[in-house]
This record gives structure tokens, C-alpha cells and sequence, in this order.
């Protein structure tokens, strides 16, 4: 196994790893992980009379649901685990999914103390961990897709 191999490895124990965060957050809530998602997406489209809440579950399960084939094809080393990282990357940066290094953000909030209140000035603004959370999530997929790319074109060339 080249390094390149135990790189895309690792990133598809990544991607199983973030869905088994979210399912062990939900079930540390006491929710049933998507179930209550696509319940609370129900409810709260009949109080606003608008599909979008249920749109937007509908396509987070979707999302989720390719993390789990990716993650188990980048780990066996199949290319289609290359696929559907390309397919998923723009939603990741986007927000509509957790980031490739997911565990990175998540003490962030730690770090920079309260959120923002209303009426605080731009300077906190600018110091909010607003930035830090879209570094990372650049960078944590910049890091992903260019490993990925290398190891794809390696596998197509047959290398």
C-alpha cells in the first residue's frame, strides 16, 4: 500500500467517522438521528406552509447517504469514492454537509468564548469565529480534493 493509498484511506474513515459523529450527537440528545431531522422538517413546513424545510432534509439525507459510499469506497480504494468527493465538495462549502477534517471546527466555538450580540461593532465582527470556521472549511477541503485529484489521476494512469 502506497502512501497515496493510506491517505485516501484515511479519508474515508473520515467520512465514516462524520457520520458517526452526527449519529452519536443526536442519539447524546436523545433524537433519533434523521428520523427526528426529517420530523422537525415536517413540522416546521406545515407551520410555515413552505416545502423548504423538508427540501432541505431531504437533500441533507441524500448527502449523508453518499458520505457513507464514499467513505467505504476511498477506504477499499475504489475510484468511484474520487467521484463522489468531487460530487460532494461544493456542499461542503456550502455548509449543507460537515467538512472533510469535521472534528476541527468543533472546539472552535470553545476557543473564541460567547457568539456575537447584536450591536457589537464590525471590529468583533472580524475577530468572530466566523473566520476561523470558513478557514478551516477552505482548508480542510482544498487539502481533501487535491489529495484526492493526485490520487485519482495516479489510478487512472494506471500508476
Amino acid at each position: 500500500m502506497t502512501h497515496q493509498d493510506k491517505i485516501i484511506r484515511f479519508w474515508g474513515i473520515l467520512d465514516l467517522a462524520a457520520i458517526g459523529w452526527y449519529v452519536g450527537f443526536n442519539l447524546v440528545k436523545g433524537e433519533i438521528p434523521f428520523y427526528s431531522d426529517i420530523v422537525t422538517a415536517k413540522s416546521t413546513s406545515i407551520s410555515f406552509g413552505a416545502p423548504m424545510p423538508m427540501i432541505i432534509a431531504s437533500i441533507s439525507l441524500f448527502l449523508y447517504l453518499t458520505l457513507l459510499f464514499s467513505g467505504i469506497f476511498l477506504f477499499k480504494g475504489v475510484k468511484y469514492g474520487a467521484l463522489l468527493s468531487y460530487f460532494q465538495c461544493p456542499f461542503r462549502l456550502l455548509a449543507l454537509m460537515p467538512i472533510s477534517l469535521f472534528f476541527l471546527t468543533w472546539p472552535v466555538k470553545y476557543i473564541f468564548g460567547e457568539p456575537l450580540q447584536v450591536g457589537d461593532s464590525v471590529q468583533s465582527f472580524i475577530q468572530a469565529p466566523i473566520i476561523a470556521f470558513l478557514s478551516l472549511r477552505l482548508l480542510s477541503e482544498i487539502l481533501k480534493t487535491t489529495t484526492v485529484i493526485r490520487w485519482h489521476k495516479g489510478i487512472n494512469r494506471g500508476v
